[in-house]
């Protein structure tokens, strides 16, 4: 059922990022566009770390919210290792940058496209934040299994 839930919201945010060109408070550049369409077929094509990479050139210059959504999905859904932690950092960038984007301009708070992306984007997050905490329990519950082990066999 967890695994469904967060198919959906993954999905919900792929639908959002492709309709949501407004929240940019600037345009790619030129060049910035062939660099965002390389890797998006990169993306296709499952070389998402040299996706990725493509990605963090745009960023250096803009912190664009569909690059960001893109490389935190990347680390979310894609990788086979998945790396929540990533993906934590990205989702939060992206929800900044929307956050900056509506401070600009506080018309587009009223877009219902946006209010879904900030929520998809604000639940992604919790996610991201659930799989960190689990992790984060298992090493502790590993460690202190390892250091009673570790006791006993020195007595």
């Amino acid at each position: 059922m967890k695994k469904i839930k967060n198919l959906v919201l993954v999905l919900l945010t792929v639908i959002f990022v492709s309709l949501f060109d407004v929240v940019n408070a600037q345009d790619l550049s030129t060049e910035n566009k062939v660099i965002f369409k390389k890797a998006e077929k990169l993306t296709r094509q499952k070389k998402y770390l040299t996706a990725i990479r493509y990605y963090e050139k745009i960023l250096q210059s803009n912190e664009d919210v569909e690059t960001l959504m893109n490389i935190a999905d990347i680390y979310f859904v894609y990788l086979p290792q998945k790396n929540y932690e990533k993906a934590l950092e990205f989702y939060q960038r992206a929800e900044h940058a929307i956050n900056a984007a509506i401070n600009k301009n506080h018309k587009l708070e009223r877009r219902k496209k946006i209010k879904e992306f900030k929520q998809t984007c604000a639940n992604n997050i919790k996610i991201c934040l659930s799989h960190i905490e689990k992790f984060d329990g298992a090493k502790n519950r590993y460690k202190n299994a390892k250091d009673k082990f570790d006791k006993e066999d020195t007595n």
